[in-house]
């Protein structure tokens, strides 16, 4: 006779091998199985409509007038970050006042769009403007009719991808449009049907029986 946890180990590979408890392991892994592909697919189903309703965000309110533009630096942060969107409606420059955040095409960068406050007003009619997380005020004086507008919706991470594209993090930007692909296919294909597979097996053990050949 073996030791106690030889005879344990004998009695666990007989029950296993057995054909009572046999198929009922198989369909528990099965349905194990399932479960965890059910859960990831809702994940990346959840994925894609939370993008695509950031994304609804900020499209939506351009057919009403305003203005949207991803952020691509860190100088207003901790309010705006890079990769925000920020849409701006259009304001009278004259109204403008110190302590106010503007959108504005950069006198001294042109083709870029910043956010940043404007700290004064000089006698000419340009701003001097300074970002949130910046030491010194900008050196270039902002023209009136660069100002676009002021902001006033910012849908976070939709501007991710041209933010990476832009610091060439091409490893996000990949994984970025991998997880997007996946969570595409998740939503358009159809999941197996899992519970049809049992019933077939227990029909092909219990249904009518076979026709037989005869000489």
């Amino acid at each position: 006779m073996g030791s106690p946890e030889q005879l344990a180990s004998a009695a666990a590979a007989r029950a296993a091998g057995s054909p009572a408890l046999g198929p009922r392991w198989r369909r528990a892994a099965g349905l194990a199985g399932h479960a965890s592909g059910l859960v990831l697919r809702m994940a990346l189903t959840g994925i894609l409509a939370a993008t695509l309703g950031l994304m609804a965000w900020a499209v939506m309110p351009l057919a009403a007038g305003w203005h949207g533009r991803v952020v691509l630096s860190g100088s207003m942060q901790p309010a705006i970050d890079p990769g925000d969107v920020v849409l701006a409606v259009p304001t009278d420059p004259s109204a403008l006042r110190p302590g106010q955040a503007v959108v504005f095409r950069d006198p001294a960068r042109p083709g870029r769009v910043d956010v940043h406050r404007i700290v004064r007003r000089n006698s000419d009619g340009t701003f001097i403007t300074r970002g949130d997380a910046n030491a010194q005020a900008d050196s270039t004086p902002v023209p009136a009719a660069n100002i676009i507008g002021l902001p006033r919706l910012r849908v976070p991470w939709v501007g991710l991808p041209q933010y990476w594209r832009q610091q060439r993090n091409y490893v996000a930007l990949g994984l970025t449009v991998f997880v997007l692909t996946c969570s595409l296919w998740a939503v358009v294909t159809r999941p197996p049907n899992w519970r049809g597979t049992p019933n077939r097996r227990r029909t092909a053990r219990s249904g009518a029986p076979t026709a037989r050949h005869s000489a």
